[in-house]
């Protein structure tokens, strides 16, 4: 199995979703995004990660199915109580929480629309291992990781 070392956590919102399915390369980012998860030396299957809620939106408003959101992203729970936190606070809060083990950066990748509303957030503000991309420069960070993979598959050959 193919190891490869990716410099950040990866994780999506609804927006993100709702952007990506739009694309006409969205199935081959899904499969990019599937080798990315399947191959991250720190964290194989959970390397990309989508809120549970997040995930039902998407699947509830029929942008995706959940096998396909699956293939891309592992779904997991809100590990805090909340206490009526908005979805952009989440999403930061759930960031901070993953940047606090290997690679220790993660990155949110978001519609382009709603990079500004993370980034305006005032939990985010001062967080420098925390990086917010929305749209086609999320699709830059996804090629640069399925590069890295690549590399890594001819290196195991």
């Amino acid at each position: 199995m193919v190891k490869a070392f990716y410099g950040a956590r990866l994780i999506c919102d609804f927006s993100f979703i709702d952007w990506l399915v739009k694309q006409p390369q969205r199935d081959v980012t899904i499969c990019h995004l599937t080798q990315i998860k399947a191959s991250s030396e720190q964290h194989r299957r959970t390397h990309n990660l989508i809120l549970n809620s997040e995930a039902k939106k998407c699947v509830d408003n029929e942008i995706i199915t959940a096998h396909t959101l699956s293939m891309g992203f592992k779904s997991r729970d809100y590990p805090f109580p909340s206490d009526g936190d908005n979805d952009t606070a989440r999403q930061i809060f759930f960031a901070i929480y993953l940047a606090d083990s290997s690679p220790y950066k993660c990155n949110i990748f978001t519609s382009p629309e709603k990079v500004d509303v993370y980034l305006n957030n005032r939990h985010f503000k001062g967080i420098p291992n925390i990086n917010v991309y929305g749209g086609s420069n999320a699709m830059k960070i996804i090629d640069t990781y399925y590069d890295c993979f690549k590399s890594a598959r001819e290196a195991s050959h």
